[in-house]
């Protein structure tokens, strides 16, 4: 990869991706994936915490983290981040003839990147670099040919009780009302014991269920999630600021800008001019 294609990135209404580079070994926390995100390691070498199990990802493999759960990177060299809807992820199920309904999950946390997938990311980057009029929709092709690679060896369509559809998207079903609380709530001031309370459950046994689940306390989910609302309104509506700030729960815009740029590495205002240009 070369200094032109890092920092790459787009946004499309079923996936995001960002090309990105550590200089230097760091630790960044990436908050919830909110969709199922794939990290690839192009160059170098990273450690992937997903829901608190620290993987090893090398040159020519790649972290699989379902939605839902926390992950955090930690590591030096170049890679591409790639978070896809499971709407996606389904409409690549079907090509592959499989006739299985239901959430798909991976079936790893980790795996080699084999050589059509491979193959398919170096497209990936280079329509991420073009600048035509179409790129919108060619990198929308390419995305679904990813799905397709990506789903094919490395996934399953999970039908275990424990994982239900909701207004919310994917969750365990132990915990379906206070994630749809959170959903439905997000934009307001939420205690523990609210979002407790819509589990029938105590603050103490919750907290603990919902961290060994999710592998992050459900405060930091529901920031996620915030985060992942202001992304979706800074992308579709022409709303200020400080109004998408105040609509996902932010009082303050220049709290809710630095909580952004730390979550996504853009400010607010760069964000939604890189979604405008797809």
């Amino acid at each position: 990869m070369t200094e032109s294609t890092v920092g790459l990135a787009a946004l499309r209404p079923q996936f995001r991706v960002d090309v990105s580079r550590a200089e230097v070994a760091a630790s960044e926390s990436h908050g919830v994936a909110i969709d199922a995100t794939v990290v690839a390691v192009l160059r170098g070498a990273y450690c992937v915490e997903i829901a608190g199990a620290a993987h090893s990802v090398a040159e020519g493999s790649m972290a699989l983290i379902d939605s839902g759960l926390a992950f955090r990177v930690n590591g030096e060299g170049d890679r591409i981040t790639m978070t896809m809807s499971q709407s996606l992820l389904s409409e690549a199920v079907v090509r592959h003839g499989r006739q299985e309904r239901g959430p798909v999950v991976f079936s790893k946390p980790v795996c080699t990147v084999h050589e059509a997938l491979a193959a398919s990311i170096r497209r990936l980057v280079l329509e991420l670099a073009s600048h035509g009029e179409r790129r919108g929709e060619a990198l929308d092709l390419v995305m679904a040919l990813v799905a397709f690679d990506i789903v094919g060896p490395y996934s399953t369509t999970d039908r275990m009780e424990r994982l239900e559809r909701s207004r919310a998207g994917l969750v365990d079903r132990r915990l379906r009302r206070s994630v749809e609380f959170m959903h439905d709530n997000f934009h307001r001031e939420l205690s523990l014991t609210e979002i407790a309370e819509a589990a029938y459950l105590s603050e103490f046994h919750f907290a603990r269920l919902f961290k060994r689940i999710t592998g992050v306390t459900p405060h930091t989910y529901l920031a996620g999630l915030r985060i992942e609302q202001a992304r979706r309104l800074l992308a579709a509506t022409d709303r200020s600021i400080s109004d998408v700030a105040a609509s996902v729960g932010y009082q303050s815009a220049s709290h809710f800008g630095k909580v952004f740029r730390q979550a996504t590495g853009f400010p607010p205002r760069e964000y939604r001019e890189l979604s405008r240009r797809g």
